[in-house]
């Protein structure tokens, strides 16, 4: 994948893309950017761990213990 193709797809995950009236280099209504579409990524990957995060907590009832073998013994 070339360079202008990979900032091209990065540019287009951008949500903060800022609006523009002309239509500007023919590219549509936004201005999209590297930069912002860098921080989208990263926004997206957050809210996507988060996620998980909570449905592990979901599935495993809130025990978020790393500990598989308890014993209880009277001594």
């Amino acid at each position: 994948m070339g360079k202008n193709k990979c900032s091209k797809r990065i540019k287009n995950q951008d949500m903060f893309g800022h609006p523009v009236t002309l239509n500007f280099n023919t590219q549509g209504d936004t201005y999209n950017t590297v930069i912002g579409g860098v921080v989208s990524v990263f926004i997206k990957f957050l809210i996507f761990g988060f996620l998980v995060f909570k449905g592990y907590i979901l599935i495993s009832k809130g025990d978020t213990s790393f500990a598989t073998n308890r014993r209880l013994t009277n001594f």
